[in-house]
């Protein structure tokens, strides 16, 4: 049980710097199979976007707000494209979704 209890103070500790929050956010990244050829240049244009680059609305930091900022990639590249906000993320899954179901892309007009 201590080993668990020191992990976890560990992790806290880790947070606290810059550096353990740029690894852990990069590490999260990571594993949702997001891919990057320069890791740090991505994180800082990470962390000083402050509008979301798909509708401008000014970003914010935590997990329960529409307009919190986030990582867009193509999920089946895994390549980054831009820092937006959480509705836009949304949208955007929502027509590559529809892009690799159909092999069209995404066109709001067409009716299916």
């Amino acid at each position: 049980m201590d080993n668990k209890k020191n992990l976890l103070i560990i992790r806290r500790l880790q947070r606290e710097t810059f550096q353990g929050r740029k690894d852990l956010r990069i590490g999260v990244w990571k594993t949702r199979k997001v891919i990057s050829d320069d890791w740090d240049a991505t994180y800082e244009h990470y962390i000083n976007t402050t509008n979301c680059e798909d509708c401008d609305i000014e970003l914010v930091s935590g997990n329960k707000c529409n307009n919190r900022k986030c990582l867009d990639h193509c999920h089946t590249t895994g390549k980054v494209r831009a820092v937006i906000c959480h509705t836009c993320n949304l949208r955007r899954g929502r027509e590559d979704a529809i892009e690799r179901i159909t092999g069209h892309p995404y066109n709001p007009l067409q009716r299916f």
